[in-house]
Protein backbone atom coordinates (compact mmCIF):
# COMPACT_ATOMS: atom_id res chain seq x y z
CA UNK A 1 0.00 0.00 0.00
CA UNK A 2 1.49 3.55 -0.70
CA UNK A 3 1.77 5.97 1.83
CA UNK A 4 -1.02 8.15 2.66
CA UNK A 5 0.58 11.68 1.19
CA UNK A 6 -2.48 13.95 2.48
CA UNK A 7 -1.89 12.33 5.50
CA UNK A 8 2.31 13.04 5.50
CA UNK A 9 1.53 16.64 4.70
CA UNK A 10 -1.38 18.08 6.61
CA UNK A 11 -1.27 19.05 10.08
CA UNK A 12 1.56 20.78 12.25
CA UNK A 13 5.58 19.14 12.60
CA UNK A 14 5.11 16.62 15.21
CA UNK A 15 8.13 16.26 18.03
CA UNK A 16 9.47 12.19 16.98
CA UNK A 17 9.25 9.59 19.65
CA UNK A 18 12.85 9.89 21.33
CA UNK A 19 15.02 7.51 22.97
CA UNK A 20 17.28 10.41 23.96
CA UNK A 21 16.19 13.62 23.51
CA UNK A 22 17.42 15.40 20.73
CA UNK A 23 20.37 12.78 20.16
CA UNK A 24 18.40 9.76 19.06
CA UNK A 25 14.99 8.91 17.87
CA UNK A 26 13.17 5.54 17.51
CA UNK A 27 13.64 3.31 14.95
CA UNK A 28 16.82 4.48 13.87
CA UNK A 29 20.80 3.18 13.92
CA UNK A 30 23.25 5.82 14.92
CA UNK A 31 27.19 4.85 14.34
CA UNK A 32 29.09 6.09 16.97
CA UNK A 33 32.60 6.37 16.06
CA UNK A 34 35.50 7.50 18.63
CA UNK A 35 39.13 8.53 18.17
CA UNK A 36 41.57 6.04 20.43
CA UNK A 37 41.28 7.50 24.17
CA UNK A 38 38.30 9.57 23.49
CA UNK A 39 36.45 6.94 26.01
CA UNK A 40 33.93 5.93 23.97
CA UNK A 41 33.35 3.17 26.14
CA UNK A 42 32.62 5.49 29.07
CA UNK A 43 30.10 7.61 27.60
CA UNK A 44 28.00 4.33 25.82
CA UNK A 45 28.06 2.78 29.57
CA UNK A 46 26.85 6.16 31.03
CA UNK A 47 24.60 6.58 28.57
CA UNK A 48 23.07 2.64 29.47
CA UNK A 49 23.23 3.08 33.00
CA UNK A 50 21.22 6.80 32.60
CA UNK A 51 19.16 5.52 30.18
CA UNK A 52 18.19 2.29 32.05
CA UNK A 53 17.93 4.64 35.54
CA UNK A 54 15.49 7.27 33.70
CA UNK A 55 17.50 10.06 35.27
CA UNK A 56 19.52 13.15 33.33
CA UNK A 57 22.87 12.35 30.66
CA UNK A 58 24.47 15.40 29.56
CA UNK A 59 21.52 17.01 30.35
CA UNK A 60 18.94 15.30 28.83
CA UNK A 61 16.24 14.18 31.03
CA UNK A 62 15.52 10.16 30.24
CA UNK A 63 12.41 8.26 30.88
CA UNK A 64 13.62 5.16 32.09
CA UNK A 65 14.12 2.62 29.06
CA UNK A 66 15.39 -1.45 28.49
CA UNK A 67 18.92 -1.47 27.14
CA UNK A 68 20.90 -4.25 25.80
CA UNK A 69 24.62 -3.34 26.02
CA UNK A 70 26.66 -6.06 24.18
CA UNK A 71 30.32 -5.57 25.15
CA UNK A 72 32.71 -7.59 22.64
CA UNK A 73 35.60 -5.65 23.18
CA UNK A 74 35.95 -4.84 26.73
CA UNK A 75 37.96 -7.83 29.08
CA UNK A 76 36.04 -8.53 32.55
CA UNK A 77 38.22 -6.43 34.90
CA UNK A 78 37.98 -3.15 32.15
CA UNK A 79 33.76 -3.86 31.84
CA UNK A 80 33.72 -3.97 35.72
CA UNK A 81 35.45 -0.88 36.13
CA UNK A 82 33.61 1.23 33.43
CA UNK A 83 30.57 0.13 35.08
CA UNK A 84 31.69 0.94 38.69
CA UNK A 85 32.70 4.36 37.37
CA UNK A 86 29.57 5.14 35.20
CA UNK A 87 27.17 3.96 38.52
CA UNK A 88 28.76 6.16 40.87
CA UNK A 89 29.70 9.33 38.43
CA UNK A 90 25.94 9.12 38.26
CA UNK A 91 25.35 9.18 41.96
CA UNK A 92 24.27 5.38 42.27
CA UNK A 93 20.84 5.39 40.83
CA UNK A 94 19.13 2.23 42.27
CA UNK A 95 20.60 -1.21 42.14
CA UNK A 96 17.07 -2.87 41.47
CA UNK A 97 16.26 -0.50 38.34
CA UNK A 98 19.62 -1.02 36.75
CA UNK A 99 19.10 -4.60 36.89
CA UNK A 100 15.45 -4.65 35.98
CA UNK A 101 16.50 -2.40 33.14
CA UNK A 102 19.88 -3.20 31.73
CA UNK A 103 21.27 -6.30 30.45
CA UNK A 104 25.38 -6.15 29.87
CA UNK A 105 25.97 -9.33 27.53
CA UNK A 106 30.11 -9.67 26.97
CA UNK A 107 31.26 -11.82 24.37
CA UNK A 108 28.06 -12.96 22.99
CA UNK A 109 28.21 -12.00 19.53
CA UNK A 110 31.96 -12.22 19.08
CA UNK A 111 31.92 -16.41 20.06
CA UNK A 112 28.62 -16.94 18.83
CA UNK A 113 28.11 -20.51 18.01
CA UNK A 114 25.38 -22.38 15.14
CA UNK A 115 23.53 -19.59 13.45
CA UNK A 116 26.24 -16.84 14.15
CA UNK A 117 25.91 -13.57 15.33
CA UNK A 118 23.18 -12.02 13.90
CA UNK A 119 20.73 -15.48 15.36
CA UNK A 120 22.62 -14.80 18.61
CA UNK A 121 22.00 -10.99 18.89
CA UNK A 122 17.95 -11.63 17.69
CA UNK A 123 18.12 -14.46 20.56
CA UNK A 124 19.00 -11.44 23.10
CA UNK A 125 16.86 -8.63 21.51
CA UNK A 126 13.57 -11.27 22.15
CA UNK A 127 14.95 -11.89 25.61
CA UNK A 128 15.36 -8.83 26.59
CA UNK A 129 12.77 -5.94 24.78
CA UNK A 130 15.32 -3.79 24.66
CA UNK A 131 14.61 -0.06 23.44
CA UNK A 132 17.82 0.73 22.73
CA UNK A 133 20.78 -2.10 21.49
CA UNK A 134 24.44 -0.68 22.01
CA UNK A 135 27.00 -2.90 20.09
CA UNK A 136 30.68 -2.20 21.06
CA UNK A 137 32.62 -2.49 18.90
CA UNK A 138 30.58 -3.46 15.05
CA UNK A 139 34.33 -5.18 14.11
CA UNK A 140 34.67 -8.21 16.57
CA UNK A 141 30.34 -7.88 17.16
CA UNK A 142 29.89 -8.70 13.49
CA UNK A 143 32.80 -10.66 12.85
CA UNK A 144 33.52 -8.16 9.79
CA UNK A 145 37.09 -9.92 7.85
CA UNK A 146 37.76 -6.76 5.86
CA UNK A 147 37.00 -3.10 7.39
CA UNK A 148 37.25 -1.22 3.79
CA UNK A 149 35.24 -3.73 2.23
CA UNK A 150 31.81 -1.78 1.55
CA UNK A 151 29.56 -5.13 0.34
CA UNK A 152 30.49 -6.60 3.96
CA UNK A 153 29.65 -3.89 5.77
CA UNK A 154 26.38 -3.23 3.75
CA UNK A 155 25.14 -6.26 4.75
CA UNK A 156 26.15 -6.09 8.62
CA UNK A 157 23.70 -3.42 8.90
CA UNK A 158 20.91 -5.46 7.00
CA UNK A 159 21.58 -8.07 9.74
CA UNK A 160 22.14 -5.08 12.34
CA UNK A 161 18.23 -3.97 11.43
CA UNK A 162 16.75 -7.22 10.80
CA UNK A 163 17.50 -8.17 14.96
CA UNK A 164 16.58 -4.86 15.89
CA UNK A 165 12.99 -6.30 15.18
CA UNK A 166 13.14 -8.94 17.59
CA UNK A 167 13.30 -6.22 20.13
CA UNK A 168 10.50 -4.03 21.59
CA UNK A 169 9.00 -2.03 19.11
CA UNK A 170 10.60 1.61 18.66
CA UNK A 171 14.30 -0.15 18.84
CA UNK A 172 17.19 2.01 17.95
CA UNK A 173 20.65 1.26 18.36
CA UNK A 174 24.20 2.62 18.61
CA UNK A 175 26.75 1.11 16.72
CA UNK A 176 30.76 1.84 18.20
CA UNK A 177 33.45 2.26 15.57
CA UNK A 178 36.45 3.58 15.42
CA UNK A 179 37.19 6.56 14.24
CA UNK A 180 40.64 7.82 12.33
CA UNK A 181 42.31 11.72 11.32
CA UNK A 182 42.20 12.16 7.59
CA UNK A 183 45.68 13.71 7.14
CA UNK A 184 44.92 15.96 4.04
CA UNK A 185 41.64 17.61 6.65
CA UNK A 186 42.70 16.76 10.00
CA UNK A 187 39.14 15.78 10.51
CA UNK A 188 37.85 12.22 11.97
CA UNK A 189 36.13 9.74 10.37
CA UNK A 190 34.39 6.16 10.88
CA UNK A 191 37.64 3.41 10.16
CA UNK A 192 36.96 1.68 6.86
CA UNK A 193 33.89 1.39 4.56
CA UNK A 194 31.80 4.46 3.68
CA UNK A 195 29.10 2.05 3.80
CA UNK A 196 28.74 2.30 7.57
CA UNK A 197 27.70 5.85 7.06
CA UNK A 198 25.26 5.26 4.19
CA UNK A 199 23.25 2.80 5.22
CA UNK A 200 22.61 3.92 8.90
CA UNK A 201 20.82 7.05 9.66
CA UNK A 202 23.20 9.20 12.15
CA UNK A 203 26.77 9.52 12.54
CA UNK A 204 28.83 11.00 15.46
CA UNK A 205 32.00 11.39 15.86
CA UNK A 206 33.65 11.16 19.54
CA UNK A 207 37.40 12.97 19.32
CA UNK A 208 39.72 14.62 21.85
CA UNK A 209 39.30 18.21 22.08
CA UNK A 210 42.69 21.17 22.11
CA UNK A 211 43.38 22.91 25.23
CA UNK A 212 43.38 19.82 27.87
CA UNK A 213 43.14 20.24 31.39
CA UNK A 214 46.10 20.45 33.61
CA UNK A 215 46.45 16.79 34.87
CA UNK A 216 48.29 18.38 38.20
CA UNK A 217 44.70 18.67 39.34
CA UNK A 218 43.54 15.02 40.85
CA UNK A 219 39.86 15.55 39.84
CA UNK A 220 41.12 15.69 36.08
CA UNK A 221 44.03 13.22 36.41
CA UNK A 222 44.24 11.04 32.96
CA UNK A 223 41.02 12.73 31.17
CA UNK A 224 40.44 14.80 28.35
CA UNK A 225 38.24 17.19 27.40
CA UNK A 226 36.24 15.28 24.40
CA UNK A 227 33.66 16.25 21.58
CA UNK A 228 30.87 15.13 19.44
CA UNK A 229 30.48 16.30 16.42
CA UNK A 230 27.88 15.53 13.58
CA UNK A 231 28.56 13.52 10.47
CA UNK A 232 25.31 12.35 9.30
CA UNK A 233 22.24 13.18 10.71
CA UNK A 234 18.69 12.90 9.21
CA UNK A 235 15.56 14.98 9.94
CA UNK A 236 15.60 14.35 13.49
CA UNK A 237 19.04 14.17 15.74
CA UNK A 238 21.87 15.85 16.75
CA UNK A 239 22.91 19.36 15.03
CA UNK A 240 25.50 21.29 16.86
CA UNK A 241 28.61 19.81 18.54
CA UNK A 242 28.72 18.55 22.08
CA UNK A 243 32.09 19.61 24.13
CA UNK A 244 32.08 16.79 27.32
CA UNK A 245 34.16 17.81 30.43
CA UNK A 246 34.54 14.64 32.22
CA UNK A 247 35.83 14.28 35.73
CA UNK A 248 36.52 12.34 38.85
CA UNK A 249 34.73 12.28 42.01
CA UNK A 250 35.38 10.56 45.18
CA UNK A 251 32.52 8.50 46.81
CA UNK A 252 31.82 6.16 49.61
CA UNK A 253 32.30 3.09 47.40
CA UNK A 254 35.58 4.47 45.30
CA UNK A 255 35.88 6.52 42.50
CA UNK A 256 33.23 7.75 39.89
CA UNK A 257 33.06 9.77 36.69
CA UNK A 258 30.86 12.20 35.81
CA UNK A 259 30.63 13.83 32.15
CA UNK A 260 29.42 17.35 32.06
CA UNK A 261 28.51 19.49 29.27
CA UNK A 262 30.85 22.74 28.66
CA UNK A 263 31.12 25.51 26.34
CA UNK A 264 33.25 25.47 23.75
CA UNK A 265 36.27 27.84 24.18
CA UNK A 266 38.75 29.62 21.60
CA UNK A 267 40.82 26.59 21.00
CA UNK A 268 37.41 24.33 19.92
CA UNK A 269 36.82 26.93 17.92
CA UNK A 270 40.43 26.93 16.16
CA UNK A 271 39.96 23.44 16.14
CA UNK A 272 36.66 24.07 14.10
CA UNK A 273 38.42 26.30 11.34
CA UNK A 274 41.23 23.99 10.93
Amino acid sequence: MPENLIELLEGPDTTPPWVVPDFLCQNEVMILAGEAGAGKSMLTYTLSMALASGILWLERPLEAQRVLYCDEENPYWTRRQYARWAYRGLGCPPKATLAKNLWLEPLQLTNAGPGGWQSRLCQLAQAHKPNLIIIDTATPACHIDDENDNGEATRAVTKLRGAMLNAAPGCSMIVLRHARMEPESGKYKPRGATAWIGATDCTLLHSNTRGQPATKDPAKAGLRNTKLAVGKVRAFGLREPIYINPHWIETENGRGMVLELRQSNDEDEKEQVN
